[in-house]
C-alpha cells in the first residue's frame, strides 16, 4: 500500500522540505532533459563510489576528496522518473512532519547526514 498522507497535519510551513523537493526536481530535469547526452554517465561522475573513500590505499588523494564531495551530489541523483517520484512522494508525505518535529536547521542537517 502506498501512503498518500499522514494523519498529523503540520502547523508550520516546511520550507526546507519544499526547497529539497525543488532542488531534487531541478537537478533531475537539468541533467535528464536539458542535457540528456550527459545523463547516461552521470552516476559515474557524481555518484558515490565507496572504494574511493574507504580504501584510500587504492585511490589517489584527489579521488578521496572527490568521494567526499560525491557523498552530497549523489543524494540528488535519481535513476529515472519513477525513482524520483517515489522518493519525492515519501519526502513530501513524511518530510514535513519530521521538519516540524526537528526544526528547520536540524532537519536540513538530518537530511544531509542521512
Amino acid at each position: 500500500m502506498i501512503p498518500l498522507k499522514v494523519d498529523r497535519p503540520v502547523r508550520t510551513l516546511p520550507w526546507v522540505n519544499i526547497v529539497l523537493i525543488a532542488v531534487n526536481v531541478a537537478v533531475f530535469l537539468f541533467f535528464n532533459i536539458a542535457h540528456p547526452e550527459t545523463a547516461e554517465g552521470l552516476p559515474f561522475r557524481l555518484g558515490f563510489v565507496p572504494r574511493q573513500l574507504f580504501h584510500p590505499a587504492t585511490a589517489s588523494p584527489g579521488e578521496a576528496l572527490g568521494a567526499l564531495i560525491r557523498l552530497f551530489t549523489a543524494m540528488f541523483l535519481h535513476g529515472g522518473w519513477l525513482h524520483l517520484l517515489g522518493n519525492l512522494l515519501y519526502l513530501s508525505i513524511f518530510g514535513d512532519n519530521v521538519e516540524e518535529a526537528l526544526g528547520h536547521r536540524r532537519y536540513f542537517a538530518f537530511y544531509l547526514l542521512c
